[in-house]
């Protein structure tokens, strides 16, 4: 069963322990169609803008990389 609550402390913690200016990940369950988005850091670290579920991101080349593994292990 996921727990959103643990989820967000596990991005929470990364985002400090990494020095990360911010995460975002969306997890969707396939057999029921639910899904789950997560936020934790900064949209605009400068201004200390929280970054939010709803904020839009561009994918770059390593977030293709990235998500291309996850696939393969998923498998």
């Amino acid at each position: 069963e996921l727990n959103p609550a643990q989820i967000q402390h596990l991005i929470n913690e990364l985002c400090k322990t990494h020095d990360l200016p911010g995460i975002q990940i969306c997890l969707k369950d396939t057999n029921t169609g639910r899904s789950w988005s997560f936020a934790s850091g900064y949209s605009d670290k400068e201004n200390l803008a929280l970054l939010k579920n709803s904020h839009s991101m561009q994918i770059g080349s390593i977030t293709k990389s990235f998500i291309a593994s996850l696939a393969l292990l998923l498998e």
